[in-house]
């Protein structure tokens, strides 16, 4: 794998998940070892991932809205004419 190829693969990294057993994902994270420069730039990728992540989870948002996301609660339809 060449280090375009290993960017494009580890940018949807997500570490801790079931990406660690993905072969694509091992063959690019491999690289980074052969790679100083690749291995910085995961660094920061990783670094900015970590701070876009805790920047959403303090978005506020209605309880309603968080279970119509999550799929907890099933929108209501209306009904024309009721």
């Amino acid at each position: 794998m060449d280090k375009v190829a290993a960017k494009v693969v580890l940018q949807s990294y997500r570490g801790g998940t079931c990406d660690e057993s993905d072969p694509l994902f091992r063959e690019a994270l491999a690289e980074l070892s052969n790679d100083p420069a690749l291995a910085e730039w995961f660094q920061g990728e990783q670094e900015f991932d970590a701070v876009m992540a805790e920047k959403f989870r303090n978005v506020p948002v209605e309880t309603a809205v968080k279970k119509r996301l999550l799929g907890e609660e099933q929108p209501t339809v209306a009904t024309p004419g009721r």
